[in-house]
């Protein structure tokens, strides 16, 4: 099982201390519209998360723009690094 939540709410240390309590209990976190909140290098290296979800906004023009394919590449192989 996973429960999704936005970068909004990760704030908030008791949502980080409750992550932790219910991946014990074998439910997992995935961070929805990854990169367009609070998205903070240092607060993911601390959350236990699964799973990155990347917002629309970066994934529409990965196609077309050397820019955002550039930033999508780097967030999969970053996610990817640190096992989400």
């Amino acid at each position: 099982m996973t429960v999704e939540l936005t970068e909004s709410v990760l704030g908030d240390r008791s949502v980080i201390d409750a992550l932790r309590e219910l991946q014990r209990h074998g439910i997992f976190a995935a961070i929805d519209d990854f990169g367009t909140g609070y998205s903070s290098l240092n607060l993911l290296r601390q959350l236990p998360v699964r799973t990155l979800k990347l917002d629309r906004s970066f994934i529409a023009d990965v196609a077309t723009d050397p820019t955002t394919t550039t930033i999508v590449r780097t967030v999969i192989e970053l996610a990817t690094a640190l096992g989400r």
